[in-house]
């Protein structure tokens, strides 16, 4: 399970407490859990961000960077980053496979993504032919309303049951 962290709740007291206790009240192991934090955030507060994440991967908790490629990344600090994925911004991916700049962007992060032993995922997949040139580009892994749109929780179960 995927759960986006906000900035604002990242800099509250106590923060890596607070979901471990949290988790543990639900009783739900951390390796299921990958928490999201926006490349914005974590590069902009990388020296109290890079701690903070190496305590919850520690814990078992998955980090991704999501938003990846709109943000001010400096790859000194993505290889300190405790990451195991990159997310790649719907920017990039809705002009797929036609736009010449957005195909190599694409290309690059791919490459980046693999040469650090991270996973890659494309966000806002709307068209087989975008999942097809992230297949053929070595992304394995999207989301988007391709796949599902947003549902409530019991339609969600009943797509999972039939899936």
């Amino acid at each position: 399970m995927a759960i986006n962290i906000s900035g604002v709740q990242m800099e509250e007291e106590n923060f890596v407490q607070r979901i471990e206790s949290i988790r543990q009240e639900i009783n739900v192991d951390a390796s299921s859990i990958e928490l999201e934090v926006t490349e914005s955030y974590v590069m902009t507060k990388a020296t109290s961000s890079i701690p903070m994440l190496q305590e919850l991967k520690d814990l078992g908790y998955s980090i991704a960077v999501d938003d990846f490629g709109t943000g001010y990344s400096s790859l000194s600090y993505l290889k300190q980053l405790p990451l195991q994925k990159l997310k790649i911004d719907r920017s990039f991916i809705k002009d797929l496979p036609y736009d010449y700049e957005d195909r190599a962007i694409l290309r690059a992060i791919v490459d980046l993504a693999k040469g650090l032993k991270l996973e890659v995922l494309a966000e806002g997949v709307e068209e087989e032919e975008q999942k097809e040139f992230l297949l053929k580009n070595g992304c394995k892994m999207a989301q988007g309303f391709l796949f599902a749109k947003p549902m409530s929780v019991e339609a969600c179960e009943e797509y999972l049951r039939q899936n």
